[in-house]
C-alpha cells in the first residue's frame, strides 16, 4: 500500500510539474503549507508509514501521516490568508518554505517573516471574540482588512512588531472592528530581551499607512492604552477610521500623524 502510494505521488508530481509550480501540503489542523515543487528532491515515508516526508535539499519536512488532509498544486502566490472563525483560525500560507513562519493557538495568529521579499499580501478576514494577529516582518508588507472583527480580552487586536513600513488596506465597501480588553497580560520578551511593546488595540513599531474605500472601528477599554499607535508615523490616504473609546489618546504616534485623505473621527 505505502510503495503504491509512493508512486501515485511521483506520478502527481510530474503530471503538476508540467502546468503548477507550487505544492500545497493540506493539513487537519485547519493551515494549508505552500512548497515550491522545486525545492522538493522528493516526498517518502517513515519505515513504519507513520509520517511523511518531504526531501529539500539537506533537509526533510516531516508530518505525521494522520495530521495531512490532502494535497494539492497550485501557481505561486505571495498572499498569506488568514479566517478566523471563532475559537479557531485557518490559515493559508504559500509562503511557508520561503521564509514565512505562521504559529496558530486557537485565534491567536503569529507571523514572523525572515524572507528578502518584500510587499507579502497578508488578507485578515473572520470573526473572533478571543484572538489577535500579531507579525514581525523584515521587510515593509501589506496587511488587508477585508471584513475582520477582533476581539482580544488581554492584548492587541492588531500587534505589528516590526520596524519596516505596513500599508493597511480596507478593503472596498468593508466594515472592520478591532477592540481590546481591559487589561493585558505580561508581553513577550523581544530580541533585545526587553518585553514587546503592545500599548494600543492596534499598535506597531514601524509605519502605518492606510489606504483602501473600506472602514474601521477601534475600541479601547485597556488601562493607560490608545486605540491606534505607531512608534513612528501614521498616515491616512483613503478610508474611514473610528475611533469609538479610548482611555488614553485615540490616534496616538510619536512621528507624526498625516491626513492626506480618508476621513479619521
Amino acid at each position: 500500500m505505502k510503495r503504491a502510494l509512493t508512486l501515485c505521488l511521483c506520478t502527481i508530481c510530474i503530471a503538476a510539474l508540467i502546468a503548477q509550480n507550487k505544492l500545497f501540503i493540506n493539513k487537519t489542523d485547519n493551515t494549508t503549507l505552500g512548497a515550491p515543487i522545486s525545492l522538493i528532491d522528493s516526498i517518502s515515508f517513515s519505515t513504519d508509514g507513520s509520517a511523511i516526508l518531504f526531501h529539500m535539499g539537506s533537509t526533510a519536512a516531516e508530518y505525521s501521516t494522520i495530521s495531512l488532509d490532502s494535497l494539492s498544486f497550485g501557481e505561486n502566490a505571495t498572499t498569506v490568508y488568514i479566517v478566523l472563525n471563532g475559537a479557531i483560525a485557518r490559515i493559508l500560507n504559500p509562503l511557508a518554505f520561503e521564509g514565512v513562519s505562521v504559529q496558530v493557538s486557537g485565534a491567536d495568529v503569529s507571523i514572523t517573516s525572515t524572507t528578502e521579499t518584500s510587499d507579502i499580501n497578508y488578507v485578515l478576514t473572520g470573526t473572533t471574540t478571543n484572538g489577535t494577529f500579531k507579525i514581525n516582518s523584515e521587510k515593509r508588507f501589506n496587511l488587508l482588512l477585508n471584513g475582520v472583527n477582533i476581539t482580544n480580552t488581554d492584548g492587541p487586536a492588531i500587534n505589528i512588531q516590526s520596524g519596516s513600513k505596513a500599508s493597511v488596506i480596507l478593503a472596498d465597501g468593508t466594515s472592520n472592528y478591532l477592540a481590546d480588553g481591559t487589561t493585558y497580560a505580561t508581553a513577550p520578551l523581544n530580541l533585545e530581551n526587553v518585553e514587546e511593546d503592545q500599548k494600543s488595540t492596534f499598535f506597531s513599531e514601524g509605519q502605518l499607512i492606510f489606504t483602501g474605500a473600506g472602514a474601521l472601528n477601534l475600541k479601547s477599554a485597556g488601562t493607560d492604552k490608545h486605540a491606534l499607535c505607531s512608534d513612528d508615523y501614521i498616515e491616512v490616504d483613503k478610508g474611514n477610521i473610528t475611533i469609538s473609546s479610548a482611555l488614553n489618546d485615540g490616534i496616538h504616534a510619536k512621528e507624526g500623524v498625516r491626513m492626506l485623505g480618508g476621513t479619521l473621527i
